[in-house]
């Protein structure tokens, strides 16, 4: 009679992956490589019209920088006549109406949709165009509170 551990043989389980058998590496054959395709795209400028209203709008914008230099030689042209208020207006006036003339242009560029080439000039002119809105409104605030004594 045999012992009973004997009888009993560990039962393992088979492996579940065949065992690797080490060997030389394997290459591709020459010849085998996949070139890749060149897929040639249009470029981006090359689609849409340049946008000349925001070109416009920066061209205008530049202008309004012109002004201050421009104002001393007025008023020393009107220091004789006396009349600095009307200047003053006239200065504010012109100053409004290129950055609304800019504003409007800039808008122009940002809603025709074919104009795509450029289009960082009219985004750029419409910021711009807000900053120098927002400044003459700010201007225009203090000058009405310093006429008025509030201030």
């Amino acid at each position: 009679m045999q012992s009973p551990q004997s009888q009993q043989q560990p039962q393992y389980a088979q492996p579940q992956y065949p065992q690797q058998q080490y060997s030389q590496p394997q290459y591709a054959q020459p010849g085998a490589y996949h070139q890749p395709q060149v897929v040639e795209q249009p470029t981006r400028g090359a689609s849409g019209s340049l946008n000349v209203p925001g070109i416009l709008a920066l061209a205008v914008l530049l202008l309004t920088t012109f002004i201050p230099l421009l104002t001393p030689v007025l008023y020393r042209a009107v220091s004789t006549t006396g009349s600095f208020s009307a200047l003053s207006a006239v200065i504010a006036g012109a100053n409004l109406l290129l950055l609304l003339v800019a504003g409007a242009l800039a808008v122009v560029g940002l809603v025709v949709r074919r104009f795509t080439r450029w289009r960082w000039a009219a985004i750029g002119a419409a910021v711009a165009v807000a900053i120098g809105l927002v400044s003459h409104l700010f201007s225009w605030i203090g000058g009405l509170l310093l006429s008025t004594g509030i201030y």
